[in-house]
């Protein structure tokens, strides 16, 4: 594969292991992936581990911060 820059919008990032089972997911805001061999790096505005996120956190974020990234946020937890 030719490397590649990527612009990103707002989403999710999943790390695969080596059978394609998830290890770890991340939301992200927005960014670059700068993408070579088989190493993929992504610069982000912000990035949030699912793991330490609740509907009850994203709400205190997005009242906290109202902006389209934490309401699409709030979004994902309904």
């Amino acid at each position: 594969r030719a490397p590649s820059i990527i612009t990103m919008e707002k989403g999710e990032i999943k790390i695969l292991d080596e059978k394609d089972e998830i290890v770890q997911e991340f939301y992200f805001s927005g960014g670059i992936a700068d993408v070579k061999n088989d190493e993929c790096s992504i610069l982000t505005e912000g990035i949030f581990d699912k793991k330490d996120l609740d509907k009850e956190k994203v709400l205190e974020l997005y009242q906290n911060f109202p902006n389209p990234f934490y309401r699409w946020l709030v979004e994902q937890y309904k």
